[in-house]
């Protein structure tokens, strides 16, 4: 596969992006769909080794991916030592964990890149010092959207307040 366009010889972490067609997602143009979640990675100003597109026809409760996928992911990850893995999905924290230790690397799914995005968000507008990387990427998402949206919400309130 050739490098992606935002390819960087610059030091940084290295990334594999995961762009997964599951069974379940119905969208009938999966391209748009891989192309939101570029996006998001590219807003969170992530570089990326190498994308996969996998298109799964079944969900391995344990793994998220089958057997042959996650293969084949390990395989990518160990040929260009990658260090994060990026799903395009979201996935339960058990997959998460599961995954993490076959891959031997950190993980993010969907909810977290974009948790992530919403934090660094906050803390340029408001100049919130909160850090919202934990040790686990899956740990407790809830707690992180919900102070996320707190923020949000309480950010707008104070603007149209002072635009009153």
């Amino acid at each position: 596969m050739s490098k992606p366009s935002n390819y960087s010889t610059d030091q940084h972490t290295k990334t594999l992006l995961a762009m997964v067609h599951a069974p379940y997602n119905r969208t009938k143009n999966i391209q748009s769909y891989f192309d939101e979640f570029l996006n998001l990675v590219k807003t969170a100003n992530i570089k990326y080794e190498d994308a996969l597109s996998i298109k799964l026809r079944d969900i391995d409760n344990a793994y998220f991916f089958t057997k042959g996928k996650l293969a084949e992911i390990r395989e990518v990850c160990e040929a260009h030592n990658i260090k994060q893995v990026i799903i395009s999905d979201q996935l339960t924290p058990q997959q998460a964990r599961n995954l993490e230790d076959y891959l031997e690397c950190e993980l993010m799914d969907r909810t977290v890149e974009t948790v992530e995005r919403v934090a660094a968000w906050l803390r340029r507008k408001n100049g919130i010092t909160a850090q919202f990387r934990y040790c686990n990427p899956i740990a407790d998402r809830g707690a992180l959207l919900a102070i996320a949206e707190e923020k949000v919400r309480h950010r707008l309130s104070t603007y149209d307040r002072d635009r009153r």
